[in-house]
């Protein structure tokens, strides 16, 4: 008897912990869950096209800047030559 008791214990904490475990879990239910597609909406950093291309003009309009040069988006839709350009 003395010789079965520590396999009959070890045997009865195997099956008490994970009962005990799984009584104290919370449980969630079905309607609380986000949809993972909803949770990747917040991280998705993609532009649109227009979006795109608002930026590259940007971008290019800088560099431009950035090397002396004047884009033509920058003189306005009035058509006038820029004071670097009338001389």
């Amino acid at each position: 008897m003395l010789r079965a008791l520590p396999s009959y214990a070890s045997n009865l904490l195997a099956l008490l912990i994970p009962l005990g475990l799984a009584a104290c879990a919370d449980t969630i239910s079905s309607s609380e869950v986000t949809p993972s597609s909803e949770l990747l909406k917040e991280y998705d950093k993609t532009l649109t096209k227009s979006e795109q291309k608002a930026a590259i003009s940007d971008l290019e309009a800088a560099q431009a800047k950035a090397h002396g040069e004047v884009s033509p988006e920058s003189t306005g839709a009035t058509g006038a030559k820029s004071t670097q350009t009338q001389d």
